[in-house]
């Protein structure tokens, strides 16, 4: 499943993380930080399965960062659980953009080994 989309970042933020990045030197890595983290975030799929009926597993990677993801959601999914194994597509009820949007903050940072 390969699939991207966008979260938007904050425009205030980044502007006012500009603007510091032009006063000078000493505070530019500083303010380049603060910069990324407020920009758009460009949102790539990787996997989303259903480990039980009652567990849905997303895992993505935030491509600007180079960073992947993992939320894992509990709840009744036995319905698409069932229609997931029987046909491989998503129910249309469950919403991936606005699960990861919404989950984003409390989403597990997967590390990779180097």
């Amino acid at each position: 499943m390969n699939e991207q989309f966008y979260i938007k970042g904050s425009s205030l933020k980044s502007r006012f993380w500009r603007g510091i990045k032009n006063l000078g030197n000493s505070i530019q890595k500083w303010a380049n930080k603060g910069i990324k983290r407020n920009e758009d975030k460009t949102i790539d799929v990787i996997e989303v399965k259903f480990p039980s009926p009652f567990s849905l597993l997303i895992k993505y990677r935030v491509t600007n960062l180079d960073e992947k993801y993992e939320i894992i959601l509990q709840g009744y999914f036995q319905e698409a659980y069932t229609s997931f194994s029987k046909e491989g597509e998503l129910p249309k009820s469950i919403c991936i953009p606005d699960i990861i949007e919404s989950q984003h903050r409390n989403a597990f940072k997967l590390t990779t080994k180097e």
